[in-house]
């Protein structure tokens, strides 16, 4: 198991200076290597405060939540494309190359 962490954070790709986690050997069954972990995890928490990627990591995952329940309001909003006949529509004279993909969802979006 531990080759194959090694093998795993080996092929990890990370930014210079970035944290590269210890691997610790648990056995959970007996309590072992429990205490160790606990360790690990405040000097993780500890680099990744320090460093400000801790700061980074929220804002990435705040920016991709917002980012995910305005698609989910747009897609509420829009209803249902597939049944639009604007898009048939469109996908005919892009089709007949009348059109362009990128025109016909710039319209697409324009007219929704």
């Amino acid at each position: 198991m531990r080759r194959d962490l090694r093998s795993m954070l080996a092929l990890a790709e990370r930014r210079e200076g970035a944290r590269k986690p210890p691997i610790v050997k648990t056995v959970a069954a007996r309590g072992e290597g429990v205490d160790e972990v606990a360790v690990e995890i405040e000097r993780h928490f500890a680099w990744l405060t320090d460093t400000g990627e801790l700061a980074v990591r929220r804002a990435r995952r705040a920016r991709d939540e917002i980012e995910a329940i305005a698609v989910t309001a747009l897609r509420a909003r829009w209803g249902d494309v597939h049944g639009r006949s604007e898009l048939d529509d469109l996908a005919g004279a892009v089709a007949a190359g009348e059109s362009d993909p990128y025109a016909a969802a710039d319209s697409l979006l324009e007219q929704l």
